[in-house]
């Protein structure tokens, strides 16, 4: 009777989605960590190129100039922007939902739970965060801006190797 509830809480837990990343693999929805512009353009078909833009973010500094303007995510419409280093590796992708609500943020942060377990929640920032050795996830929302955002980032410790 354990090997049979043991097998079926695994298959169970492994059916489970991982809403666009592994937390093992570093990356983001098939593309690794230091991917270039040209493997995300050809791995994104729907990617464009736009004029360069520094995003400041609690996370750090990130360049970009890649992004696809429409992408369903958990039924929702979000912008996705590629998030890169000073040698224009991918270090980061954002998913920004413009007109979130806070009924968005708790679908979201129901699903990334069924995903990967107890995020930790920061009040100072609205969100919460999941941390892994080759990925960290943020959620957060910002009432001010009526903005729902992801962060898939790689972590502080890896992105200096």
């Amino acid at each position: 009777m354990k090997i049979i509830a043991i097998s079926l809480a695994f298959a169970v837990l492994s059916s489970l989605p991982t809403i666009g990343a592994d937390p093992g693999a570093g990356g983001w929805n098939g593309a690794s960590w230091g991917a270039s512009e040209e493997d995300l353009l050809q791995a994104f078909p729907a990617a464009r190129r736009h004029d360069f833009f520094l995003l400041k973010t609690e996370a750090g500094d990130f360049g970009t100039t890649l992004a696809i303007d429409d992408y369903k995510f958990e039924g929702l419409d979000f912008r996705v922007d590629f998030l890169e280093d000073k040698e224009r590796r991918l270090v980061g992708v954002e998913l920004v939902r413009d007109a979130g609500s806070q009924a968005d943020f708790q679908l979201l942060e129901r699903r990334l739970t069924q995903s990967f377990g107890m995020g930790l929640y920061d009040s100072s920032r609205g969100g919460e965060t999941w941390s892994f050795p080759a990925l960290q996830v943020e959620l957060g929302y910002s009432q001010k801006n009526n903005a729902v955002t992801i962060f898939y980032l790689k972590p502080a410790r890896e992105a200096s190797k």
